[in-house]
């Protein structure tokens, strides 16, 4: 079983530049995060790292390893499966202020589905 340290991790954001506003958007947008108080959301943010994409770039494919969550500070992206060799249905469009990738991190289960930036 992960611990709660463990279990978020391997978030990314950029570091204490811009964590004020993450906590803004997160509170804002993210049911997943509301229950936490200013103080433990700071401390799991502090030990997030920050990573970019591009646009159309995949950042996880589903039937993966989902050991990783994501945080969007900008932009958006695309949750979709793939129903046969090529057609993509899309299931979400996240933006600001979301997270996905969670369930992989917790249930240590393969990834649903896809993420790509929109």
């Amino acid at each position: 079983m992960l611990s709660f340290y463990d279990l978020f991790r391997k978030c990314f954001l950029r570091k204490n530049a811009i964590i004020k506003r993450a906590i803004c958007k997160i509170e804002a947008n993210s049911v997943f995060f509301q229950s936490l108080s200013d103080g433990e959301l700071l401390a799991l943010l502090r030990l997030a790292v920050s990573e970019s994409f591009a646009q159309g770039e995949i950042v996880f494919k589903e039937k993966s390893r989902g050991d990783e969550m994501y945080i969007i500070l900008s932009g958006t992206v695309r949750i979709s499966k793939y129903i046969g060799a090529k057609k993509e249905e899309v299931l979400a469009k996240l933006g600001s202020g979301a997270c996905f990738g969670e369930m992989g991190v917790i249930d240590q289960s393969p990834r649903s589905a896809s993420a790509t930036i929109d």
